[in-house]
């Protein structure tokens, strides 16, 4: 049961968020970029609780990670949108989904990924990662060059770089999960688990800042 721990953490952390954005809610209106990253963290929340029951009841559960890549993507690139000004950059980050999800479905019909229960998306999870971890760097420049007050007190700054931390440290781990040894594949899982606070921390700290950030409404 402890190896359980860690991962029972991450699992709840995805839920503070979710609580701070239910505070936010009670305080003012929220806008489309909140709403939209409350849906990402229900899904999230929820993904999780069932691929640790899966993992205690010692079942597969990797083939979730194909059925939540694509919805992770589209709805990663579809907030960092809402943060730039220039309506042609919002049109080109959100032209991404759909070709993603096109290259996606193609790499299922073809069968260029084993879609077993026990079997990593290694081709599109790191793709999908890459491409987000790009956007969000973009954003971020875009927040920083824009950016009128102290940068902390953004909350758009602290959710793109909760998604940016994300992101780039799960390419990494992808690209290690090759190794076949017992160990290092549980501490690459710690890892993740670890990288998964983190993030959801600074998604946290996002949301209770946008309780004061007074900035024009996402469209």
């Amino acid at each position: 049961m402890p190896k359980y721990i860690l991962p029972w953490i991450s699992m709840f952390s995805t839920y503070i968020p979710l609580l701070a954005a239910f505070i936010l809610a009670r305080r003012q209106h929220l806008t489309k970029d909140i709403k939209i990253l409350l849906l990402f963290l229900g899904i999230a929340g929820t993904m999780e609780a069932i691929a640790l029951g899966y993992g205690m009841m010692g079942r597969p559960n990797l083939w979730m990670l194909h059925v939540y890549t694509p919805i992770e993507f589209s709805l990663t690139l579809l907030i960092l949108s809402y943060w730039h000004r220039d309506h042609r950059v919002r049109r080109s980050i959100r032209a991404g989904i759909p070709v993603y999800l096109a290259l996606y479905a193609l790499t299922k019909i073809y069968q260029l990924e084993d879609f077993s229960p026990g079997a990593l998306n290694y081709l599109t999870r790191p793709v999908s990662q890459l491409i987000a971890g790009g956007v969000a760097v973009y954003t971020l420049q875009q927040i920083w060059y824009f950016s009128e007050g102290q940068l902390h007190k953004n909350y758009r700054f602290w959710i793109t770089a909760a998604f940016l931390l994300y992101n780039a440290v799960g390419v990494i781990i992808f690209a290690l999960t090759v190794v076949k040894d017992h160990q290092s594949l549980f501490f690459l899982a710690y890892l993740h688990a670890l990288v998964n606070i983190a993030h959801n921390l600074l998604f946290t700290a996002g949301i209770l800042c946008a309780v004061r950030f007074k900035s024009e409404l996402a469209e």
